[in-house]
């Protein structure tokens, strides 16, 4: 009976000694557990900037025929809201990111400003 109770004493005290252990692999997660979660995230965030640089060249494809059509009569305003433009959507597609959300707000302000110009001058355009 001695025996078993030293035993089961000692696997207990092994147990209990491994348990903070265990939590601890928990709560800090290693190495490679990291770099997986950093590589998802990474992996994320390029799939959401493709798919939003995808929606903005074909926005900026769109301005850029309408720009070419409507040839010297755009204005000088509208002219510049064009490079502005132009000049938001290059930083956008070479954004980190980190860069990502300053560069989005750029690009959105950027295009709001070119659509306001243009409205300007073609109120009938949509």
């Amino acid at each position: 009976m001695k025996k078993a109770k030293i035993s089961w004493l000692s696997l207990g005290l092994v147990l209990a000694g491994t348990a903070p252990a265990l939590a601890i692999d928990r709560v800090s997660p290693s190495r490679a557990q990291t770099a997986y979660i950093h590589s998802v995230a990474e992996s994320d965030f390029s799939a959401k900037k493709d798919e939003y640089m995808r929606d903005a060249k074909r926005e900026m494809d769109e301005w850029g025929d309408k720009m070419h059509r409507a040839g010297d009569q755009v204005g000088k305003d509208v002219d510049q809201a064009w490079n502005n433009t132009k000049a938001a959507a290059q930083r956008l597609q070479s954004a980190s990111a980190d860069q990502w959300d300053h560069a989005k707000h750029g690009f959105e302000n950027a295009m709001q400003g070119l659509k306001d110009r243009w409205h300007k001058i073609h109120p009938e355009d949509e």
